[in-house]
Order: structure tokens, then sequence, then C-alpha cells
């Protein structure tokens, strides 16, 4: 699984707001919302022009004089509340081109669905469509270089609440656009529009100050507003209000531990390079650290001290979880765009948080040593709040870490092992990433590796598991051997770690490399696992609005896992594998209908990914069945060769597939990605055969 999070742990903190990785990295997930209090669809697209003046709409709205403006740019992020029939939406959307983004929201999903074929005939893809609550637009954190509602202000229900939910999504300094009618200029609207008094009234509780108004419109006004000095977040680092704001990156890490494995502790430096870029100068950087460690010195990479403040805080959204809250304060401004360095030395026992998140039992100790994010082993820029430590895993980095150990110990880690450094009592290991990550784990224990230096596989086992070692590095090496067979060698593969961690300590997999605990090590009947994470090397990364779907990565990992089960374990294990996804789908629309009832492409609004470990591979199993293995073996090999550079959407997906199928798949693509139907051809356990059927 590539999250930092465990499938068992992230049940826990499941909420309606998804953050995209990178990194998103990137960016952002986003969420159904929006927060206009209409009902039906005529009132909808009544509420986008008001009632009796609809006509040649251009010549007396005249939106390009609007969008000049209001000062909409190419490139620009812009979040539109109550979009309602989409006509400034696509206006817009011409106007940023396709190196911007537009969040049409609204809480009718009539209204959204109209907006989603608009762009479809358009060929407009950097839509986004986000439905929402009366009070909350659900829009990413810091995304929007500006917000806009159209004839939207005088309807909402709760219009200073959801301004108060809306700002957290602006950058620093984006402004606010709200077009109205003026009651001054059209005396029928009265009663109906607010008056310029009220606007401001209700802006300003908001948080919200008038920076000018716009009246060249012969009808309306248009009121651009900017978050106020009293809409600051507050100084206190565990408010929930500090997980919004536009924070810097990480983009190197040099980090040095020591590992004082009988007294349970560790000793650490980090320097850290820096990068804004956010639009504001940054005076002050958040970094989180493991709740037991005691930060000793903050430095600049010259060795200048810089005044730094360190608090035990509770996460804003998670109360149970407790994090070193390290507030640095930088010599001078870092400008945007400009990169700084910080350095951290810090020292004490680590723990984990087993009491919060069950698997993550780190710690210290003469036994195993494990080190990773997931317990702020190294610090992490981001607030104290759960979003923005997620949200941190989507920015890529590089690093080098060295760690000490005492002799006779080996260290595990997931980068390009560059350096060994002996004493007479100390074995220092020096390791370096291989490209731009998002995640550091280490691991110290009297290991046994294993290695095939010709594909570059390594395994390190715990003594006591040394021969099953070997066959885990054998079950690695026809896993390669089939998969690169089937799609194709991995270009510019640098190799493969497989490390054992105790169990019940969570297995994970990161770029080129997988954590795999005791007993799937151990369990011959789990050496699928194995194939699974594997073949996570024949993925591609999805597009930020997506990534949390998990189609493109969990998905084709399970369903490619199944194949391999078919090759080395035969027709019935495979059968069996499927059923089993095909289960533990129903399992899950029996705990929750809106398993069944959300299709694959909105997974992300509602954090539903894990369905794509299941129904997401009995698409791919039905798509298989429908093209044929020739087919579908070719369609995945040119997908992968062509969309490894760069991201990709379900778009990009069929229109791949209907060009190798040489014919057209919208049926298919729209029972099992964009609507829900094919949840109903699972709970009737038709095998896949003949659900094909439909298709062919």
């Amino acid at each position: 699984m590539r999250s930092p999070i465990s499938s068992a742990s992230r049940q826990r903190y499941r909420s309606r707001t998804i953050f995209s990785p990178v990194v998103l990295f990137l960016l952002c997930g986003i969420v159904s919302g929006a927060g206009v209090s209409r009902t039906v669809d005529s009132v909808v697209f009544a509420c986008q022009v008001p009632s009796g003046e609809g006509g040649d709409r251009d010549s007396w709205q005249q939106p390009e004089k609007v969008l000049d403006a209001i000062g909409v740019k190419p490139g620009m992020t812009i979040g539109e509340v109550g979009a309602g029939n989409g006509y400034f939406t696509f206006k817009m959307a011409r106007r940023v081109g396709p190196t911007g983004l537009i969040y049409a929201n609204d809480i009718d999903q009539a209204a959204l669905r109209s907006i989603e074929a608009g762009a479809k005939k358009r060929k407009i893809e950097h839509i986004v469509t986000v439905g929402g609550e009366v009070d909350n637009p659900l829009f990413p954190p810091a995304a929007m270089d500006l917000a806009i509602m159209v004839y939207v202000f005088h309807d909402l229900a709760k219009p200073v609440e959801l301004l108060q939910n809306l700002l957290p999504s602006l950058k620093p300094n984006a402004p606010l656009v709200i077009l109205e009618r003026d009651p001054e200029k059209m005396p029928s609207a009265k009663g109906h529009f607010y008056d310029k008094d009220r606007i401001l009234k209700l802006t300003s509780e908001a948080g919200f100050e008038l920076v000018r108004v716009e009246t060249f419109l012969p009808r309306d006004n248009i009121y651009i507003l900017r978050a106020n000095g009293v809409s600051s977040p507050p100084a206190d680092p565990s408010d929930g209000h500090q997980k919004d704001k536009a924070l810097p990156a990480v983009s190197r890490y040099e980090l040095r531990f020591t590992l004082l494995l009988k007294e349970n502790r560790l000793k650490a430096e980090s320097l850290m390079k820096v990068r804004n870029d956010s639009r504001e100068p940054v005076s002050e950087i958040p970094f989180l650290l493991y709740r037991l460690f005691d930060v000793l010195e903050v430095t600049d990479d010259m060795g200048i001290a810089l005044p730094f403040k360190q608090t035990v805080v509770k996460f804003s959204d998670e109360n149970s979880l407790q994090v070193n809250f390290v507030s640095v304060r930088l010599s001078e401004p870092l400008a945007p765009g400009k990169t700084a360095a910080v350095r951290l030395k810090y020292a004490g026992a680590l723990w984990g948080y087993p009491e919060v998140m069950a698997y993550v039992r780190d710690r210290i100790d003469e036994n195993y040593s494990l080190l990773r994010p997931d317990s702020l082993a190294y610090p992490v820029l981001a607030e104290a709040s759960f979003q923005s430590f997620v949200a941190a895993f989507r920015l890529g980095f590089t690093y080098q870490v060295q760690t000490e150990v005492p002799a006779g110990y080996v260290v595990a880690c997931g980068g390009k092992h560059v350096e060994t450094k002996r004493t007479a009592n100390t074995t220092a290991f020096v390791f370096e990433s291989y490209r731009p990550t998002w995640r550091i784990d280490i691991a110290a224990a009297k290991f046994k590796v294993t290695e095939d230096a010709g594909r570059k596989i390594r395994v390190f086992a715990i003594p006591e598991d040394e021969g099953e070692g070997r066959r885990i590095l054998e079950a690695a090496q026809k896993s390669f051997r089939f998969y690169s067979g089937l799609f194709g060698e991995v270009g510019d593969f640098p190799g493969y770690v497989i490390i054992e961690i105790p169990e019940g300590w969570g297995s994970q997999a990161s770029d080129f490399y997988i954590l795999q605990s005791a007993a799937a090590f151990r369990d011959k009947g789990r050496t699928s696992e194995l194939y699974h994470e594997i073949a996570h090397n024949w993925n591609v990364r999805a597009k930020p609005a997506i990534q949390r779907c998990r189609y493109f990565d969990e998905a084709f990992a399970s369903y490619f896992q199944g194949l391999a089960i078919r090759e080395f374990e035969g027709e019935e294990a495979f059968e069996k594998y499927m059923n089993r996804l095909r289960d533990r789908f129903l399992q899950s629309c029996e705990r929750d209908g809106k398993n069944g009832s959300t299709p694959i492409a909105d997974y992300w609004r509602e954090e539903r990914g894990e369905n794509s470990y299941t129904k997401g591979a009995w698409s791919l199993f039905v798509l298989h069945q429908v093209v044929g293995d020739t087919v579908f073996q070719s369609l995945i090999s040119d997908f992968l060769r062509e969309f490894r550079p760069r991201e990709v959407d379900f778009k990009d997906f069929q229109g791949f597939a209907e060009k190798a199928a040489g014919r057209k798949l919208d049926r298919l693509f729209t029972e099992w990605i964009s609507g829900a139907e094919s949840s109903q051809l699972l709970r009737d356990k038709l095998d896949a055969g003949k659900i094909a059927e439909r298709y062919r």
C-alpha cells in the first residue's frame, strides 16, 4: 500500500476531505461540496440568472470585462461557489487555460453533472466538480488564487459560516469576488438581493474586508474582498485553523542518526533544505517530531543559531495524537521561490504510537529498531493537525541518511546503499534516495542479507528467518520476471529491497522497497502479498484530483497480483483470489451502502479508495475478459510506457483501452468507473466472463 497510514488505521481517520501527494502531490483531493440552499434543478439554474433576465446574457453580463476586472489570468486556480449551470465556469476555464484549474462547486448534483457534461462536450479537462454543504464549500486548503460567487450570496443559507469555511482554501491575499444584483440599480431586486451594506456586514463577520467595488455593470456590482487581520490563523499551534495555512516544503533531507540500543534512545541531526513555493514571505517554519524527542539546538547551514520554541501538543483534529511542535524563526523572511537551510539536533526515546495507530510500534531496541515518518522519527514540516501531517507526504524530496549502530548490527533502508563506515565498536550505513520520494524508512537489527546482484534485489531477514529470506528472494525474482515479460521492463530500475519487520508493525511499501511483516514473511500462503507490492513498480501516477481514488496504484496492483497468482498457482487459485476480492467488496457495502453506490471515479470525494483494491481490481478483470489476453497485455504495456512520465486520469485510460480494443467501451467505463451499476453485477455474483458479455 502506498500511504503513510496503514489501511487499518486509516479507517479511524476517514473524513470527507482528502488531500493530494505529490505529492500530491500533491495535490489535494477534494471532497463533495457546495453551499447554496437550493433544492431542485429549476432553482439551481435560476439562481445563476435572475428571473426573467436570460436573453442574450453576454450583452448585459459582459463576462469578459468582468474577468478582466477581477484579474483572471492563465494558470490560475479558481474556486467557484454555487456554479449552477456553469455560465462563468466555462468562461473562466477558457481564460485560465490548461495550466489552470477551476473547482466548480454546488450542493446540487444535477448541476454538477450538467457542468461535467458541458466540459466533456467542450473538451475541457481542467474543471473539477465539487459537491458541497450549505455551510462549507469543501475546497482544498490554500489552493485558490481567487474564489467567486455569481448571484449566489443572497441565497446562502449560512453565509457567514460558509465564508469562514471558504477562507482557508484561499492562498495568502487571494481575493473573494461576489457578483450580485444591485437593488439601487434595479428596484425590482429589492427584498431578494442584498444591498451593499448587508453584503459588507456579513462578509465582515466572516473575516473579510472590502478592497473595492466595481460598478460598471448596468445591473450588478462586483465586490472584491480579502481576508482581514481578524481572520489570521491564531498563534496556538494546536488550533485547527493552523492546518490550513500554505506552508513551505522540505526539498532535501540530510539525516544523521546514532542509535543507542541499550538506552532505547537516539541522537539525531537533520539538515533540511526548505523551499517556499507560496506567494508570501515566510518567517516561521513549523516542524513535527515525536512527542518524547527534545530539540537541543537549531541553526542554519552556517551554524548560526535560530530561535525556536518546542511544545508538546495534541493534533487539532485527532486529540489522541501528541507531538512535539517545533516552531523555528528564520534569521530573515524566506521570499517566495527561495530556499533556506534549517538544522535540528534532537535526542530522546522512541516508542511509537500504538495506543493511537496500532501498527506504529517504532522503537529503538536491541532486538529490532524501526524509524518511520509515521512515528515522526525525523522532522516533518507540517502544522499540528492530522490533515497537515498527511498533506506533507505529498511533497517529494531527496535525501541522504547515515545511521550508526553497534558493531554486528545491519541497517536496512529503501534507498541506495552508498557507503559503510566501520570502527572498532560501531558501523555507520549511508543511503541516498534514488530520486525524489515521499518517505524514509530505516530499520536496524542483526539482519541476514540475501541478494540477487543481477536484478538488484536485496532481502533483509531477521536471523531466525534467513531461510525464509531466500524463499522470499526467489518469489521476488519470479514475480519481477513475470511482470517484466507481461508488461515490459521497469525503465531505469534501481533495484528493490524487502525488509522484514516484526509482526503487527504494519507492512508498507514505497518507491522500490517494502516493509513486510514477519507473519507474511514466514507464511508461504501469504507470498502473494509480495506480488502485490512488487506490482506497484508497474503503476502510473494519477492526476491530483483523483489520486485518492487509489485506482491507478491499488486497483492495478491488486489485479496484477491476481495474474501472478494464476501464473504461479493456477487458475483455481486465481478464481478464489478474485472471489475473495468480490466478497470483501460486498462486505464493505453491507457496512456502508455508499461503498456500493459511489462510482470508482468518485472514491476520492469520501475517502473510499479502499474499494479500489476490490471492485477496482474487478473492473480490470472485466476489461481483460472483454478485450482478451493479447489486447489487454498490449493495452497495459503501452499505457504504462506512455504515462509513466506524466499523470493520468480515467479519460486517458478509457481512450487507451478503446484504441487498443479498436472500438468504443463507453458502457463498460460508465457502469464500472463513472457509474455504480456494476455493484449490482457483483452482488449477483456473476462470473467475469458472463459480465463481459454485456460489453461485447
